[in-house]
C-alpha cells in the first residue's frame, strides 16, 4: 500500500492520525488511510508507469476532507479522480 500522511484539525492544532488520543477518531482516520491507500495503490499512470506520490489527507475542524498528492501528469489525476468518485 502507498504511504499516506493523515492529519486532523483539533482545537486549532494539526495532529497526525497516529497522535489522536480519542480511539474512535484514531480508528476512523486509520480506516480512511487504509481505504484510500488501497484504492490508489492499484492506479498507475499508463504513460509513465508510476503511482501518485506524497499523498496527504487533511480532515478539517468541520469534518471535511482534503486529499492532495503529486502526480506525473493530468492522465494520472484523471484516473485517481475517477477511482475516488
Amino acid at each position: 500500500m502507498l504511504p499516506i500522511k493523515v492529519t486532523i484539525s483539533v482545537q486549532n492544532k494539526e495532529l497526525t492520525a497516529e497522535n489522536v488520543k480519542n480511539r474512535n477518531i484514531h480508528n476512523r482516520l486509520q480506516q480512511i488511510k487504509h481505504d484510500i491507500g488501497s484504492t490508489l495503490t492499484n492506479i498507475t499512470c499508463p504513460t509513465h508507469k508510476v503511482t501518485a506520490k506524497s499523498i496527504r489527507i487533511h480532515v478539517g475542524k468541520n469534518g471535511d476532507g482534503d486529499l492532495k498528492y503529486d502526480s506525473c501528469c493530468a492522465e494520472l489525476q484523471k484516473l485517481i479522480s475517477k477511482a475516488l468518485g
